[in-house]
């Protein structure tokens, strides 16, 4: 919709298709990360991962020929975008093993910093910066 928006086309332009795959392909993405990208190397395959998967899928479903420059440009831009997103941040500033800290204040704690962490203004730029890098238009 932002795409259509930024280039002055009606919403109506919008492949339901295409959206539907993207949101799919996403949300399974989104719930590997935390297994999947817990580094650069895994952050940066998961993200290539989703755009060919994509990219394929898409083109399954609406009866389209993929090329080897789709190919090349998705996962490419998949993998630029995970480079940019980074590994997924798992913060836990109190130990769980202490034996001086309350284990329930510290799991409330440690919850607490994960969320401001994934929630945070820098967290939403980078998130941001990531999903233009992984979706920047083709440009062949």
């Amino acid at each position: 919709m932002i795409a259509n928006s930024v280039a002055g086309r009606p919403l109506g332009n919008i492949d339901w298709t295409e959206a539907g795959v993207a949101t799919g392909v996403g949300a399974l993405a989104g719930a590997a990360a935390p297994f999947v990208a817990t580094g650069y190397l895994g952050a940066a395959l998961l993200g290539a991962g989703a755009n060919l998967t994509q990219t394929l899928a898409t083109n399954m479903l609406e009866h389209k020929c993929t090329s080897t420059k789709q190919l090349l440009w998705s996962g490419g831009t998949g993998l630029l975008g995970g480079i940019v997103a980074g590994p997924f941040s798992n913060v836990t500033p109190f130990n769980p093993n202490s034996p001086w800290l309350d284990q329930s204040a510290v799991k409330a704690l440690n919850n607490n910093a994960t969320i401001e962490e994934l929630l945070g203004a820098g967290n939403f730029i980078r998130s941001g910066a990531s999903g233009f890098s992984s979706n920047f238009p083709t440009l062949f």
